[in-house]
């Protein structure tokens, strides 16, 4: 991964010395918190393309180069969703105007009735008072150190093993060969278990931590919060995907797994699963698009979100031949929201046993090859991937974050990542909104009170004044 020295320099770095943080497993942990703002997202690099699927079980590529705000992270994304989780709403909205996203009702059927992990590991910690030494480093070397004292309520314990073998097809297929997982960083996780060839109460909100300040503001709902003056867009926002599992609606979005070859999709023995059409169970194989049951996917089930525009020519570039084809959610302007829940999977055993994951990868990794040989997919050299919500240990109850690119330190899929985490839903739901900001070069996670409501649009006021709330918390995760 090449980067320039100036878009590195360009980036605010905050280092942070905490009293009674603790880590578990290789992972430090050190506040609860409702908000954290990733800073300065964006740089000049390149990857590499994958351009062929070889008969020899490798791939072809070539080098891709890339510039600007947030990226690469404003390509096309895809969003990861691994239990023991239950999805229960999930959206995605464009600034007015864009068109990267049409929101096209898909047809869907409705029932009747690479993840390599990320480096820098956090751990959870039990935190009733501690002092936090800021140490602000900006590009022209100048350091600003601030101390703060912050109380924090205590927080229940609990951390990411290598991800299995790809899924096998259908019984009559040949089994593949051993792999060589492309992604594992946060929030990348292994393919399901194989295919069967056939087809609330809101948790107490968590009080507020930063860096350099503290706040007991509870989770922002909603649209009161003043605009702050780099606003990520003007107009209204568009609803261009959503899905409700208790109704069954499903706008704008395809659910895709890793079952390929039983019904979608392809199997074969140098390559293994694709990903393919995912059933209403979430776990078998489909022939066409349908709606995810309101249900809860054990450990290890994973469940991939593209947009319902299917690829057309060569609009997503190369993908692997066979799979049913479809673009991610693009773009340096977009709001995803979400509402889950990750209930405890106690006597879970095997790979990723209790360890739920939201995460968002570059969409070129799923419609290649997200678990198998590294060459047939950009993951490895730097396209992409950012772990927001993810357990890396069985039974934590801590959700971690980290973005994977070359900006940063630690190679292609260095990147930085935040000790502070957001508590797990075990017992009800989490909402929470994830904004990307191309003006001021942000990812924003905010917890959502339990009443926000996710309408066919947002206004400016509401999508900025999220970015105001975790902008004011100086809560910024380390890039450098």
């Amino acid at each position: 991964m090449k980067f320039t020295t100036s878009s590195v320099a360009g980036l605010l770095a905050t280092a942070v010395t905490a009293q009674n943080c603790q880590n578990i497993a290789g992972t430090s942990y050190c506040n609860q918190v409702q908000e954290l703002v990733y800073k300065g997202v964006g740089y000049q690099g390149s990857y590499n393309k994958v351009t062929s699927f070889n008969n020899d079980g490798t791939c072809s590529s070539t080098p891709y180069s890339f510039s600007g705000s947030l990226s690469p992270l404003d390509e096309e994304l895809t969003v990861h969703f691994r239990g023991p989780i239950s999805i229960k709403q999930f959206g995605v909205y464009y600034p007015g105007g864009n068109n990267n996203q049409k929101r096209d009702e898909v047809q869907i059927q409705k029932r009747a009735g690479h993840h390599v992990h990320n480096l820098h590991k956090r751990e959870p910690a039990f935190v009733t008072e501690y002092v936090h030494v800021t140490k602000t480093v900006f590009g022209d070397g100048y350091e600003a150190i601030e101390q703060a004292t912050s109380s924090v309520a205590q927080a229940p314990s609990s951390a990411a093993p290598p991800p299995p073998p790809p899924p096998p097809p259908s019984s009559s297929a040949p089994p593949p060969p051993p792999p060589q997982p492309t992604t594992t960083s946060s929030s990348v996780a292994p393919p399901p278990p194989p295919p069967s060839s056939s087809s609330s109460s809101t948790p107490p909100p968590p009080p507020s931590s930063t860096f350099v300040t503290s706040s007991s503001a509870s989770p922002s709902s909603s649209s009161s919060a003043a605009s702050p003056s780099g606003g990520s867009s003007a107009g209204s926002w568009t609803q261009v995907a959503y899905y409700d599992s208790s109704s069954q609606t499903a706008n704008g979005v395809t659910f895709m797994n890793h079952q390929g070859g039983s019904g979608s999709g392809v199997w074969d023995m140098n390559f293994g699963n694709s990903i393919s059409y995912a059933g209403s169970d979430g776990t078998s194989c489909a022939s066409s698009p349908q709606v995810l049951q309101d249900k809860t996917l054990n450990s290890n089930e994973e469940v991939v979100i593209f947009s319902s525009n299917q690829c057309s020519g060569d609009d997503c570039g190369y993908y692997r031949p066979g799979i049913p084809a479809y673009h991610g959610f693009g773009g340096a302007d977009k709001v995803f929201v979400f509402e889950f829940s990750m209930p405890s999977a106690s006597g879970a055993s095997g790979p990723n046993g209790d360890m739920p994951a939201v995460w968002f990868l570059n969409a070129q990794i799923p419609r290649t090859l997200q678990y198998g040989a590294a060459s047939c997919s950009c993951w490895s050299t730097g396209c992409g991937e950012f772990d927001a919500f993810e357990i890396v240990s069985p039974g934590n109850q801590f959700l971690t974050n980290h973005l994977h690119s070359g900006q940063g330190g630690g190679g292609a899929q260095g990147g930085g990542g935040s000790a502070d985490y957001f508590a797990r839903p075990t017992s009800g739901t989490l909402k929470a909104a994830i904004v990307f900001s191309g003006d001021d070069q942000s990812v924003t996670m905010i917890q959502l009170d339990s009443s926000t409501e996710f309408p066919s649009s947002l206004s400016d006021t509401t999508v900025n004044g999220w970015i105001a709330q975790g902008s004011s918390s100086n809560n910024f995760a380390n890039l450098l």
